[in-house]
């Protein structure tokens, strides 16, 4: 069920107009974790989930070591801040993915996996063209 969703995703897209640039990129990246994880453990939902989901949470975990470095070379009061702006992302990411799978029920699991790798992608093109933090000065 989850490997035939994914070609509705193509039509369904997940998208804000600041993300809707990078939508085909990001669905050949999704599309990609969806086959190697279905050539791993074949097409049952629960399994193929699990393991899109797992390759969604090395994503963030990536992202979260990269906020760690950027934070050790601010001072405490910023680093303070931007781990304080990660976490209400972070909450707001989870909100609204569950938004987003809420609209398609039958297809809430993909629609969800599939926000949460837009909204992560965003995030770290984000953080990494903010890097120098010098567009706020």
């Amino acid at each position: 069920m989850l490997k035939t969703v994914i070609a509705a995703l193509a039509l369904a897209v997940v998208a804000t107009p600041a993300l809707a640039a990078d939508v085909e990129t990001d669905r050949a990246e999704f599309t990609t974790m969806v086959d190697t994880c279905v050539a791993q453990f074949g097409t049952i939902d629960k399994d193929l989930a699990a393991c899109i989901e797992a390759e969604i949470a090395t994503r963030g975990n990536a992202l979260e070591a990269r906020i760690a470095e950027a934070a050790r070379t601010l001072d405490e009061a910023a680093a303070d801040a931007l781990f304080a702006s990660q976490a209400a992302w972070t909450d707001w990411r989870v909100a609204s993915c569950a938004y987003h799978a809420a609209l398609a029920p039958r297809d809430a699991d993909p629609r969800e996996l599939f926000c949460n790798l837009r909204l992560l992608n965003a995030r770290t093109e984000q953080l990494e063209a903010g890097s120098s933090w010098a567009d706020f000065e």
